[in-house]
C-alpha cells in the first residue's frame, strides 16, 4: 500500500500530464479548425 502522500504526489503528476496533453490537443484542434470557434 502507498501512503496517502505518495498517492497524492502520484495523482498530481498524472493530472498535470493530462492537463498538458489536453491543452496541446485543444491548441492543435483550434489552430487547424478556426471556423468552429
Amino acid at each position: 500500500m502507498k501512503t496517502a502522500k505518495e498517492y497524492s504526489d502520484t495523482a498530481k503528476r498524472e493530472v498535470s500530464v493530462d492537463v498538458d496533453a489536453l491543452l496541446a490537443a485543444i491548441n492543435e484542434i483550434s489552430s487547424s479548425q478556426p471556423e468552429r470557434f
